[in-house]
């Protein structure tokens, strides 16, 4: 099977060659560079959407604002007499952690962890936004994923980036990691319709990764986000739009 794909895989990366000196197509990223990407947020790109496609790709998460310092505690001063000061009654000496920086370690969202392992038929509009917020400081990388007008069908088109993908998520370098594949549209169309069609190439996605890369099915969720999150609000037709985030969630 994994010789199969990779020829087709092949044989698809060649008939976008012919076409890439009109600009309207370009080789996806490697599984290495989906590896880069998604182990730690930095590394090469897909680079731009190519034009006059329907495909969906991924814009790159933007990483979290760094907290702020915390001023250490004052020292305290000393009591009459020249003893030095307790901290607690009975004379036991002050912390060693007194005055030292505090970080808080993020706390995993259980409501998220329950969407991986037990997606609901319906998510709701509630868990989408929670999911996103997430997604927003987590490794991304930008993918196209081509599909057909009106379509939620993988065609010849769509394996070459998703064999790089599916040998990206099976490598032992992301082993265990939770992956977001998140759906979204352009501004065409009812809002109702794309959530739907995002939806439907989002699970496509999924099932391809679970039955040709043997990705385990509670590493991966997929939802679709219509065209509730446009990449380029100010062109809202334009094929950026069209992507789709695969975002790392950690173990």
């Amino acid at each position: 099977m994994m010789q199969r794909l990779t020829a087709l895989a092949s044989a698809c990366l060649c008939a976008l060659a012919i076409t890439a000196g009109s600009g309207h197509a370009q080789a996806p990223p490697t599984a290495d560079q989906i590896i880069e990407r998604l182990k730690s947020g930095a590394g090469a790109g897909a680079g731009p959407a190519p034009r006059a496609t329907r495909g969906i790709s991924a814009p790159q998460a933007t990483p979290g604002s760094a907290p702020s310092p915390i001023a250490p505690a004052a020292a305290p001063s000393a009591t009459p007499g020249g003893a030095p000061p307790s901290a607690t009654a009975g004379g036991a000496p002050p912390s060693a952690t007194a005055g030292a920086l505090s970080v808080p370690t993020p706390r995993r969202d259980e409501a998220v962890d329950r969407l991986f392992t037990a997606p609901p038929r319906n998510i709701s509009a509630g868990e989408r936004e929670k999911v996103a917020e997430i997604a927003a400081i987590k490794p991304t990388i930008d993918l196209t994923i081509y599909f057909d007008f009106d379509s939620a069908e993988i065609g010849p088109r769509a394996i070459p980036g998703l064999v790089e993908l599916g040998k990206a998520l099976a490598s032992d370098a992301l082993k265990g990691s939770r992956i977001l594949l998140a759906g979204h549209t352009d501004g065409k169309g009812g809002d109702a319709y794309n959530l739907r069609l995002s939806q439907r190439r989002a699970e496509a996605i999924k099932r391809f990764l679970i039955t040709q890369f043997r990705v385990e099915e509670q590493r991966l969720l997929a939802i679709g986000y219509g065209k509730e999150q446009l990449k380029n609000k100010a062109q809202p037709f334009a094929d950026e739009n069209r992507r789709v985030q695969v975002v790392n969630f950690g173990s």
